[in-house]
């Protein structure tokens, strides 16, 4: 990934998809990272936007970042293991890192040999603009539906799930890891069904 595309970039990415598709009552789902997207697209198109839903995702307010919602201590390390374009870190000799180094998917709970090998061949790095980006300064609208869906296996987004209730968002558990979609599907499809209608 380009070394200036980050969370900006992907949040206009998706609100110059519904100016181009001239789309309103978006339903956006946002996993992980996405959850400031969402928030992102949010700020900037409230009267485009009918429902939010959150999935395992983290929870920003107006004005944070990725690394701004992650403990200093995991924000050390993931700047200790950027890589360039090489795979390098720089206590490798790495020239300039700025890619965020991929994750084994069994960290996110795909337990199964050749799901996660199949996962690996599709990653790419990403720029460490993205964990440094800040969600716009501004408010997502009251009249947004919100909805928050927490995957109870995968322990960090558990201070996102809490800030949720409290902003009253609706709130679901599932038993399932971070990565849902790819192990639970069916589970996952069943619940945003019924969010969705």
């Amino acid at each position: 990934m380009p070394r200036d595309v980050g969370l900006t970039e992907h949040i206009e990415f998706i609100c110059d998809l519904i100016v181009e598709k001239g789309l309103s009552d978006v339903i956006l789902v946002g996993h992980s990272y996405g959850g400031l997207v969402i928030t992102g697209v949010a700020v900037r198109m409230p009267g485009k936007i009918s429902k939010l839903i959150y999935l395992d995702a983290f929870l920003p307010s107006p004005g944070e970042s990725l690394f701004d919602l992650s403990n200093p201590d995991r924000v050390q390390m993931m700047n200790a293991s950027l890589v360039d374009e090489n795979g390098k870190t720089r206590e490798q000799g790495g020239i300039d890192p700025y890619l965020l180094p991929i994750r084994d998917p069994k960290f996110f709970g795909v337990e199964d040999e050749a799901l996660a090998k199949s996962i690996i061949n599709r990653l790419v790095r990403t720029s460490v603009k993205t964990f440094t980006d800040k969600v716009d300064v501004g408010t997502v609208s009251d009249k947004i539906d919100k909805y928050y869906i927490r995957c109870t296996k995968f322990p960090i987004n558990e201070r996102s799930e809490n800030k949720a209730k409290e902003l009253g968002y609706r709130c679901y558990r599932l038993d399932e890891g971070h990565d849902v979609m790819l192990t639970a599907p069916d589970v996952l499809m069943d619940l945003l069904k019924k969010l969705v209608h």
